[in-house]
């Protein structure tokens, strides 16, 4: 136990800087409160396009390979959740990096006793934009599997919390992976456009892709597995061989964003030197 001791201790050090960031974020948001209300309301209309989209599906009562209207609303749930938490938590930090770079600010993190991914990419938090996407994507999951006559029990609360906390790491790897580019790019906002299409593939189930492209959003750059794997589980359509690889994948991701981004450092040229 003392040999976990201090790394333990590390966490809870990260963990308590880490609600300083979210707290501070959100002290901000509520100092320009217009501010909060109109990104809210911005996302209350993307929200609103999403529901228009699930709509089609009702009105017109037709199947994608083999998923009934009801059975797609639970995919675009999760697939609004999961926007929620990028836009959310990973986006406000992630569209700073080029800044960073340019502007030499990272010149400055690099000299705080703190992680520096952890500072550059963690630091800052969007609330406004996370309470009508995680409120919405849990409404329509929930929705989705009251008509399925499948009513939501704690067992798929604990469930849902575990693929959205598998999610969000390969969120972060996944979309992070592109913006390393910014160490050697100085417009990243063609790339950054492109990085915020690929989330909208999983607005429906990977099933209606070619049996190549599923391949390649499962095990080459694991995007399907976002928003699909809660969805699949709860259907009952994962089997053990998925499963594994779900919880496998953020992992093996970790370890590779960081391997990418200690080399990414290393290459960096300071902005004052």
């Amino acid at each position: 136990m003392s040999k976990l001791s201090p790394f333990l201790k590390e966490i809870v050090k990260y963990v308590k800087v880490y609600g300083l960031f979210v707290k501070n974020c959100i002290i901000a948001e509520m100092e320009f409160r217009t501010n909060f209300f109109m990104g809210v309301a911005v996302e209350c209309s993307w929200l609103v396009s999403k529901l228009i989209y699930a709509f089609v599906f009702y009105n017109t009562g037709a199947t994608v390979s083999g998923y009934s209207p009801d059975a797609i609303l639970i995919f675009i749930g999760m697939h609004t959740v999961m926007t929620g938490v990028l836009i959310s938590f990973f986006w406000p930090n992630f569209s700073r990096l080029t800044q960073y770079v340019r502007e030499g600010t990272l010149d400055l993190f690099i000299t705080k006793p703190i992680s520096l991914q952890f500072m550059v990419t963690l630091r800052y938090f969007n609330f406004g934009t996370l309470l009508p996407n995680v409120v919405g994507g849990a409404a329509m999951i929930a929705v989705g599997l009251y008509r399925l006559d499948m009513p939501p029990s704690l067992y798929d609360f604990g469930a849902f919390i575990l693929f959205v906390a598998l999610a969000t790491i390969v969120t972060y790897a996944l979309f992070l992976l592109p913006n390393l580019l910014s160490f050697k790019i100085v417009d990243m906002g063609p790339i950054n456009q492109i990085i915020g299409q690929a989330q909208e593939v999983n607005n429906v189930p990977m099933i209606v892709y070619s049996k190549w492209v599923q391949l390649a959003g499962l095990y080459l750059l694991p995007i399907f597995t976002i928003s699909n794997a809660f969805p699949l589980f709860i259907l009952g359509r994962m089997d053990s061989a998925f499963l594994v690889w779900i919880i496998a994948s953020p992992i093996i991701l970790l370890i590779l964003i960081r391997l990418l981004w200690r080399s990414s450092i290393a290459q960096y040229a300071s902005a004052s030197s």
